[in-house]
C-alpha cells in the first residue's frame, strides 16, 4: 500500500466520533486496492454523501483528511487552488446564494479555470422546501458537474422520516449515500482536552479530568456547545488560569486548577449566557467559503 495512503488511514483512524466516516473510508480503501486489478482505463465513480451532523464535530478536519486520502488513493482527481471548500446555501427569495456558489466554484478553480474536488454544501435551510424550484435548480446544477465534483451535502441531525425525505429529494438528481457524524462521547472529549494540554507542556491529573468530565458531559448537551471550538476555548482558559496565578510549580493540572470550570462554575455560567452560536467549518460571513489548501 502507498505509504502516504497508510498515513492518511492512521490519521482518519484517530478521529473521534466518526465511525460511519471511518467505515466509508474502509470501503474506499477496498476500491483503491481493487482498482489495481482492473484495466488501466477502468474508473470507479464514487457516490456523493448526505451528512447529518451539527456544528463543532470537526467537519473541516474530516474534509481535509477525506481529500488527502482520495487523492493519494487515486480515487478522485483534484484540480484548482483548493481541494475542498465549504459553503452555506442560504434560502433567500432572490436566491443570490446560488450566484455566490457559482462564484465560489470560480474562486476554487483559480487560474486553472476549472475545479475538481470536494464541495461541502450546507443545505439545512432547504429541508422544508425540498420541492422549491430554486432548490431543484441547485440540485440540477450539482448533477451536471458531479462527474468532476464530489458533493457532501450537510444537514442537521434529523428524525429518520425527515432525513429520508431529504435523501429522496437529493437522490432524484445524484447518487448519494447517507452519513451521520455525532459528537464523540465525553470520555473521548476528555482525551482531546488532555492531548491539547499536553501539546502545551501540561499533564491533566485524574482528579482534574474527573471534574472536567462532569462539566463536559453537561456542556455537550447545550445548544450553543460548539464541539472542538468550545473545547479549544476551554483549554485556553485552563492554561491562562494556570499560568497567571503565580509562579508555576510543576506542569500538572490538578483539580484545584479547574475549580472555575465546575458544572456550576463561572465558565459554565458565561457559556450559558452566550447568545452567539459559532459554526465551526463555516465562515461567519455567509456565502463566503472556507477552503482546504492544496
Amino acid at each position: 500500500m502507498n505509504p502516504n495512503v497508510s498515513q492518511c488511514l492512521e490519521k482518519i483512524d484517530g478521529l473521534l466520533g466518526m465511525e460511519e466516516f471511518k467505515a466509508i473510508v474502509k470501503e474506499w480503501s477496498h476500491a483503491a486496492q481493487n482498482l489495481y486489478c482492473m484495466p488501466s482505463t477502468a474508473r470507479i465513480t464514487l457516490p456523493n454523501y448526505l451528512c447529518a451532523t451539527r456544528s463543532g464535530v470537526g467537519t473541516s478536519t474530516m474534509l481535509g483528511l477525506m481529500a488527502d486520502f482520495l487523492e493519494e488513493a487515486n480515487l478522485l482527481e483534484f484540480v484548482g487552488d483548493v481541494k475542498y471548500f465549504e459553503f452555506i446555501l442560504d434560502n433567500d427569495p432572490e436566491f443570490s446564494a446560488f450566484t455566490r456558489l457559482l462564484d465560489t466554484f470560480r474562486k476554487a478553480a483559480g487560474f486553472r479555470g476549472a475545479f475538481k474536488g470536494i464541495a461541502c454544501i450546507d443545505i439545512s435551510e432547504w429541508i422544508n422546501d425540498l420541492k422549491d424550484i430554486r432548490f431543484l435548480r441547485f440540485l440540477e446544477y450539482s448533477a451536471e458537474i458531479s462527474s468532476s465534483t464530489m458533493f457532501v451535502f450537510q444537514v442537521p441531525i434529523l428524525d429518520p422520516k425527515a432525513f429520508g425525505e431529504v435523501e429522496a429529494a437529493v437522490s432524484s438528481y445524484l447518487r448519494v449515500r447517507p452519513m451521520t457524524i455525532h459528537f464523540p462521547q465525553t470520555c473521548e472529549l476528555i482525551v482531546y482536552v488532555a492531548m491539547m494540554l499536553k501539546e502545551n507542556g501540561f499533564v491533566l491529573a485524574q482528579s482534574a479530568a474527573d471534574v472536567l468530565a462532569k462539566t463536559i458531559a453537561g456542556v455537550r448537551e447545550m445548544v450553543n456547545f460548539d464541539g472542538y471550538k468550545t473545547l479549544n476555548l476551554l483549554v485556553e482558559e485552563i492554561l491562562y488560569e494556570k499560568c497567571c496565578n503565580g509562579v508555576l510549580h510543576g506542569n500538572v493540572i490538578e483539580a484545584e486548577d479547574v475549580i472555575r470550570f465546575l458544572p456550576d462554575g463561572q465558565w459554565i455560567k458565561q457559556l450559558k449566557q452566550s447568545k452567539t452560536r459559532l459554526n465551526l467549518g463555516f465562515v461567519t460571513d455567509r456565502g463566503n467559503m472556507e477552503v482546504g489548501k492544496c
